[in-house]
């Protein structure tokens, strides 16, 4: 083959490689209304994966910018200019392959989980129309996030080799793990059950970060597992330190005055029947022989009212 008309050839493969390259990139934004993306993600989103490739979409972006097919957005991200209808619903992950936007309406529209976003279970979001599949759902795709269900999260810790751990959650319609930098771990161990606080939402692509504010105790511990459900449902498990440090200025003997009000059963073999770990001990039998030879057998509740006072 001669040097012309090898360079011909290359010449034509170019041209074919960036017209193929700007209708990648024009469909990308046309069925990602309402949705923005930085260089970078577009590159990786289109497989502009070198310096030629760069350099392509940078120009493809530059004619669809003039043309006003997209908009470059105050953070430099870019956006499509059409417009989208879009619908506020609540998400419903049904499982990892996709959620239903459940709208309040008849009918909930289907969302794949590549097209969630950032989006997690419960959260309020905002979803625009991107066609239906025949006889089914209609179908959508996140573009907003309207409100956060929630920011913390119950999860077991799993440490790494490398300087950052892991939070996998207990929530089953939660099916990302959270990513914690070892600076942000503090004194958590691996598998240890935390509660940890979303701190960088990610980009959809990526794993949202966050860091250990709490921890639960090791996983499987009867506490931790107690502490994992309450704090799960946002349900105080620890006593507010005004109440603890009243506590501590309780009294732990009962006066005479107090005595003559009830009656003494220290001379009968009275024992709890709570457990050894119980967290009070306020369940009591007692037990004698009567003169007439029968036995009588007392249940006691403790009084726990003598020690709450005005």
């Amino acid at each position: 083959m001669s040097k012309k008309k090898f360079k011909e050839r290359k010449e034509k493969k170019e041209k074919e490689g960036g017209k193929s390259l700007r209708n990648q990139v024009v469909t990308f934004f046309h069925v990602t209304p309402g949705a923005s993306y930085d260089f970078r993600q577009l590159a990786r989103r289109v497989g502009a994966k070198n310096k030629a490739g760069n350099q392509q979409l940078f120009s493809i972006l530059e004619e669809l910018l003039e043309a006003g097919k997209i908009r470059q957005l105050p953070d430099g991200s870019y956006q499509s200019t059409r417009k989208v209808q879009s619908i506020e619903g609540v998400v419903d992950h049904v499982n990892p392959k996709f959620a239903y936007i459940n709208t309040g309406s008849e009918q909930d529209i289907y969302v794949r989980d590549r097209d969630l976003g950032t989006a997690l279970h419960g959260d309020t979001v905002r979803v625009e129309l991107i066609g239906g599949r025949s006889g089914q759902k209609p179908e959508g795709r996140v573009t907003e996030i309207v409100k956060r269900n929630r920011t913390r999260f119950v999860g077991r810790l799993e440490m790494a080799p490398n300087r950052f751990a892991f939070v996998v959650p207990d929530f089953r319609k939660i099916y990302q793990d959270f990513f914690v930098y070892q600076e942000n771990v503090g004194e958590a161990k691996n598998n240890d059950k935390v509660l940890i606080e979303v701190t960088k939402w990610g980009d959809g692509d990526r794993s949202p970060e966050g860091k250990i504010v709490e921890i639960l105790g090791k996983t499987g511990e009867n506490e931790a597992e107690i502490h994992s459900i309450m704090a799960e449902f946002d349900l105080p498990f620890r006593f507010p330190e005004p109440v603890l440090h009243a506590s501590e200025k309780i009294n732990d003997t009962i006066g005479d005055g107090e005595i003559k009000k009830r009656r003494d059963f220290r001379d009968i073999l009275t024992f709890t029947i709570d457990p050894e770990d119980a967290k009070d001990f306020d369940d009591a039998l007692s037990f004698r022989e009567l003169e007439n030879g029968h036995y009588e057998v007392g249940v006691h509740i403790a009084d726990v009212t003598h020690y709450v006072t005005p």
